[in-house]
């Protein structure tokens, strides 16, 4: 299609630019830190996912280029309520972050996912990673298990809001400033009119921000409308047109990671190839969405942004690597193997063809996403309609070309995606060398799939790994594998997401209210848990049978 040509075109110009330097972009990738120390508690189980604790600890902390605020103010500033600390380890849980212990690239000792930006000649950021959103925890009785690539549990808009109270009160109470300033070891008044400043521009910044992503139904635990939030971000806020502004209204579950490199289309609506350049496209634009900075008005050939793409390259070099877990039967008990193997013969009846088995340990894996029809699926259709259906208008960009120095030009009004591809290849762009070495760190083989932005569908793929990752749709609408054969009028219309306690019977979390979970109606905009209707006349043996298994992959 034609978005796939103008990058394609747009790949093989960077790469005749920087061709004659490739041994200085082998160099960029190959300078990755390793670090001695691991920083997650005693207490805590990692299984094996194939990934060594070196590379787990670089992952959990390197930065793609989000700053969220001064890495200094973070780490000092109160939450609104109290004396106590926004980054506190409780603070941080109650938000659904994973704590960690400190290391040598995460010295605050900050959750799983804080990472340093340490670009900005003036000072230091703390911003968010991968890992902040693609690490899971799960609890089971005494035991802690944490799961890499797996869905996180994160309360975003909570998030958004506790920093923007946090700054607003700091600013308004004297004695919040004056222990902010004195945890920075500030004594001029220079120095504290600075601070002031500083927090002034971050309270204005996280205030647009809101106002700019303000929605009816709030997301909870464990989902985001990630599509909503870059549009936004990008046609609204970094090009400045508020006419472009939609609610992000469509928040889907926190996607697990494991084999998404090798699959052949990516997104639970299917909207992004993974053949080279859409990896770095997808992620570069996810920088965006989480406080990366670009300037789509540059004087350049591209548009000078925050985002490290060297680091985005080893970030998906090793996810290539990543396997799903598997169930640990010595801590969430054995499976029942006569069960599950009538299950297997189940789901090679009724699963297996939009579900494919795979081989998880084949390094070369190349998988298909089978993409399934809104009428035929008929799950909540939100998501898929918001994507395929927006519109935004190109203001200065109007008749300027679509892959920047290449394609199409631009009319009054096109489909928002277009303006995202464009900031994304302007901010390739503007570092040519440094897009030459991620290719190169993340250069792999999979299936060529063509992509239809019109088309309103959702993705199936592989279920490996799947008992460590509910609740389940891609909306988050049901909470267990149990529940998923049930029908829609069986299913449970009002649950609570947060919870991080297995259920290793049905398979999910334990969903009744606790501390620090949030509220899930299915009734609201949004949050059907209708469709997806395959096993539910199944008899109630069967089911189990079918659920037992699914432990299995």
């Amino acid at each position: 299609m034609g978005l796939l040509r103008v990058l394609g075109f747009l790949l093989l110009s960077i790469f005749a630019i920087a061709v004659v330097v490739l041994i200085i972009c082998l160099g960029m990738m190959t300078q990755q830190e390793t670090f001695d120390q691991y920083s997650l508690a005693d207490d805590i189980i990692s299984l094996d996912q194939n990934w060594p604790p070196d590379v787990r600890q670089q992952m959990h902390f390197a930065s793609f280029g989000s700053k969220l605020m001064p890495y200094s103010v973070f780490t000092s500033l109160e939450v609104a309520e109290s004396e106590e600390l926004l980054s506190s380890d409780i603070h941080m849980q109650r938000l659904g972050f994973i704590p960690q212990l400190s290391a040598t690239n995460n010295p605050a000792g900050l959750p799983i996912g804080f990472a340093v930006y340490s670009e900005d000649v003036m000072q230091d950021w703390v911003g968010l990673t991968c890992a902040a959103c693609h690490t899971s925890s799960i609890t089971y009785q005494d035991s802690s298990i944490v799961i890499d690539g797996g869905p996180g549990m994160l309360d975003f808009l909570s998030f958004e809001r506790a920093i923007s109270n946090a700054l607003n009160a700091t600013l308004a109470q004297a004695e919040k400033f004056n222990r902010l300033a004195e945890r920075l070891q500030l004594e001029s008044e220079e120095d504290k009119t600075m601070l002031k400043l500083s927090l002034q521009e971050r309270a204005d910044f996280f205030a647009k921000r809101i106002a700019v992503n303000q929605v009816d139904v709030a997301y909870g635990h464990g989902r985001l409308d990630a599509f909503g939030r870059i549009f936004n971000a990008v046609t609204t806020s970094a090009m400045a047109i508020p006419e472009n502004k939609r609610q992000p209204n469509a928040p889907v579950s926190i996607p697990m990671l494991w084999d998404a490199q090798h699959l052949d289309l990516v997104q639970w609506n299917g909207s992004a190839p993974n053949t080279n350049p859409g990896p770095l496209v997808q992620n570069a634009t996810t920088v965006l969405a989480v406080y990366g900075e670009i300037d789509m008005k540059g004087k350049g050939m591209g548009y000078p942004s925050s985002i490290d793409m060297v680091n985005l390259g080893y970030i998906q070099s090793q996810y290539q690597g990543l396997t799903s877990p598997i169930w640990p039967e010595h801590i969430l008990g054995a499976i029942d193997r006569t069960r599950a193997a009538r299950g297997e013969e189940i789901y090679r009846q009724q699963c297996l063809s939009c579900h494919e088995l795979i081989d998880r340990t084949d390094s070369n894996r190349k998988l298909r996403a089978t993409l399934v029809d809104i009428p035929e699926i008929g799950t909540d259709p939100v998501m898929a309609e918001n994507f395929s259906t927006r519109k935004s208008y190109t203001g200065y960009l109007e008749g300027k070309r679509m892959g920047v120095i290449a394609g199409k030009r631009f009319a009054d009004e096109v489909p928002t995606i277009e303006l995202v591809v464009n900031a994304t290849v302007g901010s390739m762009l503007d570092q040519p060398l440094q897009v030459i070495a991620a290719f190169i760190a993340e250069a792999k083989s999979v299936y060529s799939a063509s992509v239809d932005f019109d088309r309103k569908a959702y993705k199936a793929r592989s279920l490996n790994g799947v008992w460590a990752t509910g609740p389940f749709l891609h909306n988050g609408s049901i909470p267990t594998l149990y529940h998923m054969l049930q029908k829609v009028e069986l299913r449970p219309e009002v649950f609570y997401v947060g919870n991080k306690e297995i259920d290793p019977k049905k398979v999910g979390f334990i969903h009744s209210e606790a501390p620090f979970t949030s509220k899930f109606d299915t009734r609201l905009y949004g949050n059907s848990n209708s469709g997806h209707l395959f096993g539910t006349d199944l008899s109630e043996t069967d089911k189990w049978a079918l659920v037992e298994y699914l432990k299995t992959l």
